[in-house]
């Protein structure tokens, strides 16, 4: 009996509840959001996750609004960025969308030297069409990995 096929799953880390709500709105149904609103708890998440949980990874830098404890305001998106190296496979594709450049540009840098397809579009210049253009390959890879698993 062949086993059922996953919906598809995002990991959205993100601390701002507007653009949480944001990328709510922008996406089909059948695909699932899991949410990770500072950087601990999307540490936690993915150091709990396996390689291919995801179908893509939204990423944030600056994630100090929804901190649940006080060592959590000393971690940023670049530790995140070293905890998916760690723990995600570099085929599963991440759109960075950080408005702090440097911050943005540190995680690419990460990611990319470790494999990853990284897309930058910072959330001020994100519009649903690059969005949904992003998706559509993040859901396609996912439908080639389940094909595969």
């Amino acid at each position: 009996m062949p086993l059922p096929k996953l919906l598809p799953r995002l990991l959205l880390i993100e601390d701002s509840d507007a653009r949480i709500n944001q990328f709510r709105e922008w996406l089909p149904e059948g695909v699932v959001l899991v949410v990770a609103a500072s950087a601990g708890r999307a540490i936690g998440t993915l150091q709990h996750s396996n390689p291919f949980d995801y179908a893509g990874i939204l990423l944030d830098h600056d994630l100090e609004q929804q901190v649940v404890n006080p060592a959590e305001v000393y971690f940023n998106g670049s530790n995140v960025a070293d905890t998916l190296v760690a723990k995600i496979s570099n085929e599963v594709p991440v759109l960075v969308h950080s408005i702090n450049p440097s911050g943005a540009w540190n995680m690419r840098r990460k990611l990319e030297g470790a494999g990853f397809e990284v897309t930058i579009s910072p959330m001020t210049n994100l519009t649903y069409e690059r969005f949904n253009t992003w998706l559509l390959n993040a859901l396609e890879l996912w439908k080639f990995m389940q094909e595969d698993a």
